[in-house]
């Protein structure tokens, strides 16, 4: 299968057509309603860029399979983070246009957001954010109660598995279940790319740097062990460890209180 990750200037039915007749799914970055989206992701020119990423996702839904396939991401990276605010813009934009998913998270340095480096082994959980979190479960019941579909994955993922008491040994599949390829063909274990780059498209995967990654279960993370929410969580992001100075199967503190922070 194949995803692509995209801020969605420049999709128009063309690509978006490509697209749906070989099955991407796709994450277009959407940080909520203009006055949000535009103030962290303006164009070259000084001007805002929600207009067009609303183009492209309207493109995207005369093609229902791919829209289903689609998930808008928000990202946030100062407080307030207006989580209800941005969850019921995107829901509502995914009921109109029949898109999949809805995500919205802090964004992290490791992935080029220069504004919001997470610390490290010291890194300082904003308490404020809590309270973000807990509104967001209120926005969650008031949708359900009032017939509608929440979107927001943090959340669905992680009642999901308490509803069905699944135990998950591992979170993610980054180089074993998965690689990202960037424009260069640069093959990556992690989407994210920073120093997980493991082959190219054109040489193939290169094993030995490959065999870090094949084996992402908990028990590799020794911190992972003794918590009591290891078998819910699967073990924090590797890349995200590596990015912020610590060895690949340290967790890093900021993405371990999220999570917590979620099943609170």
């Amino acid at each position: 299968g194949f995803s692509l990750t995209t801020n969605g200037t420049l999709l128009d039915e063309g690509m978006a057509a490509f697209l749906d007749e070989h099955r991407f799914s796709l994450i277009i970055s959407l940080d909520g309603p203009s006055r949000l989206h535009d103030s962290a992701r303006p164009l070259a020119n000084g001007e805002g860029s929600h207009a067009l990423a609303l183009a492209g996702i309207r493109a995207v839904a005369k093609h229902p399979a791919l829209a289903a396939r689609t998930t808008l991401r928000s990202t946030f990276s100062s407080m307030p983070a207006c989580l209800p605010e941005r969850l019921e813009y995107l829901n509502q934009l995914a009921d109109e246009c029949g898109l999949g998913n809805v995500s919205v998270e802090p964004a992290d340095a490791s992935e080029g957001c220069a504004a919001s480096a997470r610390g490290g082994r010291n890194a300082v959980f904003p308490e404020e954010l809590l309270a973000e979190y807990w509104a967001a479960a209120d926005w969650w019941m008031g949708r359900m109660r009032s017939g509608g579909k929440p979107r927001f994955h943090h959340f669905a993922v992680r009642l999901r598995r308490l509803a069905r008491r699944e135990a998950h040994a591992s979170e993610c599949g980054a180089g074993c279940g998965y690689v990202a390829v960037n424009p260069a063909g640069q093959v990556f274990a992690c989407h994210r790319e920073g120093d997980t780059a493991i082959g190219s498209a054109t040489g193939g995967i290169d094993l030995e740097l490959q065999a870090a990654w094949r084996d992402n279960r908990i028990y590799a993370r020794s911190l992972c062990n003794s918590c009591w929410l290891r078998h819910a969580c699967g073990g924090g992001c590797r890349q995200s460890s590596l990015a912020h100075g610590l060895g690949m199967h340290e967790p890093e503190p900021f993405g371990c209180r999220l999570v917590e922070a979620c099943f609170k």
